[in-house]
């Protein structure tokens, strides 16, 4: 059975322009965010209604982890510059992974449409950051200052 999906999806999916039809029968829907492919999918678990986000931030060759693995491992320690979530290895398909499950109850309808806004800037900031098209022993890009902590409501 399909599930359906609550108002603030639908809402979520207005406001980036789109209509219900970007979640498919199984809550699944994909967007192109500035060459970047993010998967949602929606699903209930127990009492609560999930939306795990997942922005594809391209292949990662085997030669090429070394380098990364210190940059996306330092990533994780800042929630601000992941959006809240985590960048992590696809291991099937060598992709590095920016990845986020948000509880949709803790959420509204915009907060939801500015968590997503705001993954999607981490997911592309990641992917300049890590320039996975760089050959193993070019120099990684300048380290980017984190701003100063402003703490920020998401409810």
């Amino acid at each position: 059975m399909p599930p359906t999906l609550p108002a603030k999806l639908s809402a979520m999916a207005k406001a980036l322009g789109r209509d219900d039809t970007l979640f498919d029968e199984q809550g699944a829907g994909a967007l192109l965010v500035d060459g970047i492919v993010l998967l949602l999918q929606y699903f209930v678990e127990d009492d609560a209604q999930v939306l795990v986000l997942a922005a594809d931030l391209g292949p990662l060759a085997q030669e090429a982890r070394a380098r990364v693995y210190p940059m996306m491992l330092a990533g994780n320690t800042s929630w601000r510059s992941v959006a809240g979530g985590a960048l992590a290895l696809d291991e099937t398909r060598h992709h590095a992974m920016l990845m986020l499950r948000l509880d949709l109850a803790e959420l509204d309808g915009a907060a939801l449409t500015g968590r997503l806004h705001a993954f999607s800037d981490a997911a592309v900031s990641w992917r300049a950051r890590l320039d996975l098209s760089q050959p193993d022993g070019a120099a990684p890009p300048a380290a980017q200052p984190e701003p100063a902590f402003i703490p920020a409501s998401f409810a």
